[in-house]
């Protein structure tokens, strides 16, 4: 639970027995099952960028990148020829 930052956690074991006739002989035979369940809750929060900012596709990162936007006014005709950065 540490491992994963749980809070909560549970555990269930289900056990079975049944005797078994082997060869005239009781024997048992047990069977199990093992189910664990982990409360787990993750939440991220933060602010990138701001009005200044645009999201563009890097292709060196081959990831989107967040970079500054050279002056305040965009056009829909802005090229993706010429580089902005």
């Amino acid at each position: 639970m540490e491992q994963k930052e749980a809070e909560d956690g549970s555990l269930a074991l289900k056990l079975d027995v049944k005797l078994m006739d082997l060869g005239g002989q009781k024997s048992p035979l047990f069977a199990h099952k093992v189910t664990t369940v982990l409360q787990l809750k993750a939440s991220k929060t933060g602010l990138a960028g701001g009005v200044n900012y645009e999201l563009v596709w890097d292709n060196d990162a081959a990831d989107y990148v967040m970079r500054p936007i050279p002056d305040d006014q965009t056009s829909m005709y802005d090229g993706d020829a010429e580089d902005k950065t």
